[in-house]
């Protein structure tokens, strides 16, 4: 069907990717036919269609939905019957899809992944989690987010099976959804753990088919994990570290192998290295702090006509990951925070994660979210962004979060909302929180 409509080996096309059939059907025939997929959320990539157009020369775009675009043609739906052409034209180096990194600000690039790339992340993925032709994993996340795809990658290749339910956006119907379709696996980011262990349904996953959460997109709370673990014992968690510029998946950590290590981002995959590196790129020993580094099979070229965003990431096929690290002697990785979410307050180094495991204990919360802000007198500072509990005296969490902050941090202000803005995988638009603390409740300090 692509190659009836005139796209050829290396041309990209834009995928209006949503929680269907179809959408996976293309995205897997557009690789087939070796045309370069542009997965992208179907609302961006038809309000944005002349700019990814311009950015990536796309020949069209592909909708499971009759839709119009006045940027390019609009390809719909997906031919019937069975593959007429198995001359597969793509090569082990050619690009098989332009992923857009999907971190909570700045502007997106396009990550270029190989087919080469795509078969080493898939299989070390495959092998890390113990797939088989039996699995079945219920896919919730979207196909333009690589854990998302690469869920469907690895259950395919072991020769499982996914269940895709577009039903499944409410935690109670996700959870139905597991059982009804009997999955052995299930993938979510933290807000996704965050809302299912609070379903009323979720103890029915306990004694059902399913035998392995995977985690990744973000640090879930530990607490969180020791819940999930002690109330479905009968499968595994495993937590993940990825990235778009790796393929997808870095490192698994496997909670019931080795409980001690719990907040750990686990061992590299088989075939990755990873370590930290100091500021001239040197690796440092067991237990030192630096940039985590990541060289091997799934580290991909870089970044699609962006030579300089490339040369700043990627150093002699070594991928600078952007985040604080080490590796603790028994080959364990721990990640300290982006190097982005450092502030320096007063001379002091901390982390936007260590500002909120601290202040999300305050009482009266529901959620809390820190952003880099500047005070008008000290500088670099922090704003807080809080979704508070209805019950509960908005004074009074403030008296309480100023309580809790420590003296030599500086906070700019302390805004109530209603709930904090996420993209559509959940992480937290902490530039859009930016936006709001001018009209903050600004906390008193201690000298």
């Amino acid at each position: 069907m692509l190659r009836e409509t005139g796209l050829e080996r290396g041309d990209r096309l834009l995928l209006a990717a949503q929680l269907d059939l179809d959408t996976v059907v293309a995205y897997l025939a557009t690789m087939y036919a070796g045309c370069v997929a542009v997965p992208l959320p179907a609302a961006q990539c038809f309000a944005e269609a002349r700019t990814f157009a311009a950015a990536t020369g796309a020949k069209a775009i592909w909708s499971s939905t009759l839709r119009e675009s006045s940027a390019l043609p609009v390809i719909v739906g997906v031919a019937q019957g069975d593959v007429q052409d198995s001359n597969v034209a793509a090569e082990p180096t050619d690009i098989a899809v332009l992923n857009a990194t999907s971190g909570s600000t700045g502007k997106p690039r396009l990550v270029m992944v190989t087919h080469a790339n795509l078969l080493a992340n898939t299989e070390a993925i495959v092998r890390s989690q113990l797939l088989t032709s039996d699995d079945r994993a219920l896919l919730q996340l979207p196909l333009h987010y690589c854990f998302g795809a690469s869920v469907l990658h690895s259950h395919f290749w072991a020769g499982g099976s996914v269940v895709v339910d577009r039903r499944s956006m409410f935690a109670n119907r996700l959870i139905g959804s597991i059982v009804d379709h009997a999955c052995t696996s299930f993938a979510g980011v933290p807000f996704t753990y965050e809302q299912i262990i609070a379903a009323a349904d979720f103890d029915h996953l306990a004694g059902s088919s399913l035998k392995r959460f995977l985690q990744a997109g973000g640090k879930l709370e530990i607490q969180v994990v020791e819940s999930i673990v002690a109330r479905v014992p009968s499968a595994d968690f495993y937590v993940m570290y990825g990235q778009t510029e790796a393929t997808s998946r870095i490192s698994t950590f496997e909670v019931h192998r080795h409980p001690a290590k719990l907040g750990s981002a686990g061992m590299p995959l088989d075939n990755l290295k990873v370590f930290p590196v100091d500021a001239d790129f040197r690796p440092l020993a067991a237990g030192r702090s630096g940039e985590l580094a990541v060289c091997g099979a799934s580290v991909t070229a870089g970044y699609w006509n962006d030579v300089d965003g490339t040369a700043e990431r990627f150093v002699n096929g070594t991928l600078l990951t952007g985040d604080v690290g080490h590796v603790d002697e028994d080959g364990f990785i721990w990640i300290e925070g982006r190097i982005a979410d450092f502030l320096k307050m007063r001379g002091m180094r901390v982390s936007i994660g260590e500002i909120e495991a601290r202040l999300r204990l305050a009482e009266g919360i529901s959620e809390i979210a820190a952003f880099p802000a500047c005070h008008p007198r000290y500088g670099e500072a922090f704003g807080l962004a809080v979704v508070a509990e209805k019950e509960h005296d908005r004074a009074g969490i403030v008296r309480d979060l100023t309580r809790r902050i420590d003296p030599l941090w500086i906070c700019a202000g302390i805004n109530f909302v209603d709930s904090l803005p996420r993209n559509d995988v959940g992480k937290i638009l902490r530039g859009r929180l930016a936006e709001s603390v001018a009209h903050a409740c600004m906390p008193k300090f201690r000298e």
